[in-house]
């Protein structure tokens, strides 16, 4: 399957990126221009990757979605395909994304940002550290 990027019109402040194909080391430039370009940008408050046409990702495209979360605007819309789930279930990272069931729930949510007691992250060099909103404080993942 060709891999594919596509950058949506942006709508009240919410980008949609929608990416098709198999997704590696190799692929991953086009991803990686259309997300820096997104996180850059101060005028939007919510960054959508529709991930709902992943046929494969490997640690490359977590680490990009993982630098993406960073932006604390990130949702991903799916639904979730099978194997990049299983990728971010075996790196215990499922549950810092925000999740969607595709692109226009995504943008229902208005940019309103994690939902209520979904943890955030903050990467710092080499590590990670996991904080529960309202958890009283963080701790080191990783």
């Amino acid at each position: 399957m060709e891999q594919q990027v596509k950058v949506l019109q942006d709508e009240d402040g919410v980008r949609v990126i929608v990416c098709k194909g198999e997704f590696d080391q190799g692929t991953l430039p086009p991803l990686k221009a259309a997300t820096t370009e997104a996180a850059a940008d101060p005028a939007l408050r919510q960054i959508v990757l529709d991930v709902s046409q992943v046929t494969f990702a490997d640690s490359a495209m977590l680490n990009t979605l993982l630098l993406l979360l960073r932006s604390g605007r990130l949702v991903l819309a799916g639904p979730i395909p099978v194997q990049l789930d299983r990728l971010m279930q075996i790196t215990q990272s499922r549950n810092l994304f925000t999740t969607a069931d595709s692109a226009e729930a995504a943008r229902a949510t208005n940019g309103l940002g994690p939902l209520p007691g979904r943890p955030t992250v903050s990467l710092g060099v080499g590590h990670a550290a996991i904080c529960a909103a309202g958890a009283g404080g963080c701790r080191e993942a990783g």
